[in-house]
């Protein structure tokens, strides 16, 4: 996977991580704001994926 400067940028500032990104993309949901697309991990994403022993805690609250 490519990232971007600008991302990677952000990733440091905001200290997260690009195994935790890695998730948020594999696991989270696609949600459309406006004109961006967004995926991110809240709370019913981490409780469906606890069902199958998938810890995604690191990425609450997490948007990509």
């Amino acid at each position: 996977m490519v990232i971007s400067k600008h991302a990677s940028a952000r990733m440091q500032s905001r200290s997260i991580p690009l195994d935790v990104v890695m998730k948020v993309l594999e696991y989270g949901r696609d949600v459309h704001y406006s004109e961006a697309e967004l995926v991110v991990v809240g709370r019913h994403e981490i409780r469906a994926a606890r069902k199958y022993g998938l810890d995604l805690s690191d990425c609450a609250g997490v948007h990509v």
